[in-house]
């Protein structure tokens, strides 16, 4: 069984709401009718739903199962996955999600969600339901489920106060299609089960249409860099930057071909930088043939962040100053790497509270396309030649294993900020790698860059590390905080204590940490999961083996000589 993560949350919304619409539209009683004939219905994922073959349905109920394909009574159901297996289920009620609703050319069948028992039963009458339906398949449940044997009869909506759904995780059926399982409490008594048939989205036509088109906007705004250096510098002094169009509608007109580009960045703690100029775009490959007027500057500086209203939690930015400048001004800017005071502002170096809640937001919704990627991967490769033990950790702990609930390593500097002053040239570089389902490793190291190359020229400090252990993960409530780790324990070791890890395999012991081995609920799974990827979604992937050229491991990691700072 594996976990799903933005497929799952999509499809959670769907069956959720079609279990509710189930309840509203069924008999008082919910138990369909004992005898007669059902419907057959047979369904070919990822293919038009108007191929289903129905049969046993009225004309009327026929011409009323498209475009929504719910289908509120009970039928026999054949699903056909993409590699052409077939997989039979008798149902209470069922539903086919495409986007046929508001995209009429995106009929493929996206996911199928389907309801059983035929009528609400105790919850292990329905968990035996579920692992026969799956053993009819020549499927053997997993562990996970057989599980839900040991949960015995947890009372439905019959006991008093709030029962939730219970997610039972996900059934891999083929390589192309997985099964998603949820059982609900019935509104009067009992329970049943949802199963959702699921392509993955990245198969989907709409999918593919939407990454086309993804890959025309991002080319198109990687195309200033051909007409204008103004955006790539931005990024180099304040890597916290995002590049956007005002809009990338085009509908053959010629203003459509016009736009206004903009280049936003967050520095020292408390400005946003915006630099705008309007465009002309090529109207066969959509981009940027040429500037229509100069650049022109803003920076302005919050005040305080504050929350806004009716948004769950989010915060917006209070001004307090806004400065105005010219392209003249900018290149003054840049001559003095960064430093404002060059064109008479003068910066506040306090940092404005809450920042770290609010840049998680705008991140998520601003920084898609980075023009100066390479040059940040090109400096956090160059750690190859100096710290082999940030290869070492990746070659550990990485893994392609999707069972794995930390299956991950990351590579970074703490920032990569160049404002022209020499300390900014001395940055911490950071390997952290995620293990075991509750474990948090953490390297760091001082290094000094090449002020011109920005690549690591010399360690200034022997690396250190942490081994933080998980205890739980509490959610904050509202939509824009972060999760919140409590930590069981957390061990501090040396290089040398890294030395014998490394020759031991990764046996923590002989350096005294034990190793919970112990397997997590899938509640505290899927909290660790969360963190994780909260931590990791804003980090560029950057991998230390093709560096290393294969020989990271062969050179011993050695102790830096102490230098002053």
């Amino acid at each position: 069984m594996t976990r799903l993560r933005t497929p799952v949350i999509v499809i959670a919304a769907v069956a959720g709401f079609a279990a509710l619409f189930w309840r509203a539209r069924a008999p008082g009683d919910d138990v369909p009718a004992e005898s007669g004939p059902v419907p057959h219905l047979t369904v070919f994922m990822n293919q038009s739903i108007r191929r289903m073959e129905i049969g046993g349905l009225s004309a009327e109920k026929k011409s009323n199962f498209l475009p929504h394909g719910n289908l509120l009574e009970p039928c026999h159901l054949t699903v056909v996955t993409t590699d052409g297996k077939r997989l039979q289920v008798d149902l209470r009620s069922m539903s086919v999600i495409t986007d046929l609703v508001n995209k009429p050319d995106f009929d493929s069948v996206a996911g199928v969600i389907a309801r059983r028992p035929l009528k609400p039963v105790k919850f292990q009458e329905a968990a035996a339901d579920l692992l026969a339906t799956i053993r009819g398949w020549g499927i053997e449940p997993d562990a996970d489920l057989l599980e839900l044997t040991k949960w015995g009869n947890p009372a439905g909506h019959e006991s008093r106060g709030i029962v939730l759904p219970i997610n039972a995780g996900t059934v891999v059926l083929s390589d192309l299609m997985n099964l998603w399982i949820t059982f609900y409490p019935d509104p009067d008594r009992g329970w049943f089960y949802l199963m959702t048939f699921t392509v993955p989205p990245e198969l989907t036509p709409s999918h593919i249409r939407d990454a086309k088109k993804r890959a025309i906007r991002h080319r198109a705004i990687e195309s200033i860099r051909s007409v204008l250096a103004v955006p790539g510098q931005i990024e180099e002094l304040f890597p916290l930057a995002a590049h956007r169009f005002n809009n990338f509608v085009f509908k053959d007109r010629d203003s459509d071909f016009r736009k206004t580009w903009s280049t936003e960045a967050w520095c020292s703690d408390r400005y946003f930088l915006t630099m705008t100029v309007p465009v002309e775009l090529d109207r066969k490959d959509k981009t940027v043939t040429s500037l229509r007027g100069e650049p022109t500057f803003v920076l302005q500086e919050v005040d305080v962040l504050a929350p806004a209203p009716n948004t769950g939690g989010r915060l917006d930015p209070v001004w307090r100053r806004e400065h105005r400048f010219d392209l003249a001004a900018w290149n003054k800017l840049v001559a003095a790497g960064g430093d404002f005071s060059a064109i008479g502002i003068e910066i506040d170096p306090t940092p404005v509270a809450q920042s770290g809640d609010f840049l998680r937001h705008w991140r998520n919704h601003n920084q898609e396309v980075r023009l100066l990627r390479d040059v940040r991967e090109r400096a956090v490769k160059s750690a190859a030649q100096f710290l082999p033990a940030a290869l070492q950790i990746e070659r550990m702990f990485s893994t392609s294993d999707k069972k794995q609930v930390f299956p991950s390593t990351d590579h970074f500097f703490s920032t990569y900020e160049f404002n022209g002053r020499d300390s900014v040239l001395r940055k911490t570089f950071v390997t952290e790698a995620y293990f075991g389902g509750r474990y948090q490793l953490t390297m760091q190291a001082d290094v000094e860059l090449d002020r011109n190359d920005k690549v690591i020229t010399k360690l200034r400090s022997q690396p250190t590390f942490v081994l933080r252990e998980l205890e739980s993960v509490e959610t904050p409530q509202g939509f824009y905080h972060p999760d919140v780790p409590r930590w069981r324990r957390e061990d501090r070791f040396d290089l040398e204590a890294w030395n014998k890890v490394v020759a031991a395999d990764g046996d923590f012991s002989v350096i005294g940490i034990t190793i919970d081995t112990t397997p997590q609920s899938k509640s505290d799974a899927e909290r660790a999961r969360s963190y994780v990827h909260s931590q990791r979604s804003h980090r560029d992937r950057v991998s230390l083996l093709d560096a290393a050229a294969g020989d990271g491991d062969a050179r011993p990691n050695t102790i830096p000589e102490p230098e002053d700072r």
